[in-house]
């Protein structure tokens, strides 16, 4: 791997040692860089992720004038890949265990987080993720057999990607509350400062962009469910402040299934 780096990324990074990063559930490599008191991110994707990390580097680019995102050290696309380069975001993932103790903490944290984001203004953003623009990038991965049925949440588990797309298609909520959202707001992509419970940042920012705010809301409480315990989503979305829509809910995780 080493070997391999474009030049201006080998430079960048001479002498820190490596870890791979296996959070999360991205298909990129991703490995913690550290040198003295210094901490980087780099994301590799082969040729064909490339498009999709270049999307992230132009969210990222974007996002960095409203909310507390990671900083573009670097980013080069060549024969072999794509390398993004980016500094470290301060702070505890949501779902850290050294937070065990503190989850209704972290619930308040994760709201918190959520109103930052979908309060960022969405005039001028160039990314639209409206659910058009995502129906049909499910329909696209049903059509090529990009769809991993071995992925799906249990209640949908033994279904095929046809059948679910179309409960996906005709369950669509009627209208789009459209706000800032980041796209995959589950805990490992929010940072959290231990000491003071504040909101330090947002990661893995691949499919921020203008879409329904339940686009977020979703997944949060999913993630929190599978994470902390599905107790405390009543806390979530009190704090938040709205009354959970069923139909949104149910939409939003199923179009999940095709990211």
């Amino acid at each position: 791997m080493h070997n391999t780096l474009p030049p201006t990324i080998a430079q960048h990074i001479a002498g820190y040692a490596w870890e791979k990063d296996s959070m999360g559930m991205s298909l990129n490599a991703v490995y913690r860089l550290t040198k003295d008191s210094t901490t980087l991110y780099l994301k590799t994707a082969s040729p064909e992720g490339a498009p999709e990390l270049a999307g992230e580097v132009a969210r990222i680019r974007w996002l960095g004038d409203h909310l507390p995102v990671p900083d573009v050290v670097d980013f080069v696309i060549d024969d072999s890949g794509a390398y993004l380069l980016m500094t470290a975001v301060p702070g505890k993932m949501a779902c850290d265990p050294a937070l065990v103790d503190r989850v209704p903490e972290v619930v308040r944290a994760l709201a918190e987080g959520l109103h930052l984001f979908h309060a960022a203004p969405i005039e001028g953003c160039p990314f639209d993720r409206r659910r058009p623009v995502q129906l049909e990038e499910a329909r696209q991965r049903v059509l090529f057999g990009h769809v991993d049925t071995d992925e799906f949440e249990p209640q949908w588990q033994g279904r095929t990607p046809e059948s679910l797309f179309d409960e996906l298609r005709n369950s669509q909520p009627a209208e789009e509350d459209l706000v800032l959202t980041h796209g995959d707001f589950c805990l490992p992509n929010m940072l959290i400062d231990p000491d003071t419970m504040a909101v330090k940042g947002f990661i893995d920012l691949g499919r921020a962009g203008i879409s329904d705010r339940y686009t977020d809301l979703a997944l949060t409480a999913r993630s929190l469910g599978h994470n902390w315990g599905s107790e405390h989503m009543p806390l979530l979305f009190e704090t938040y402040g709205i009354d959970p829509d069923p139909a949104k809910m149910h939409f939003y995780l199923l179009l999940d299934e095709f990211a």
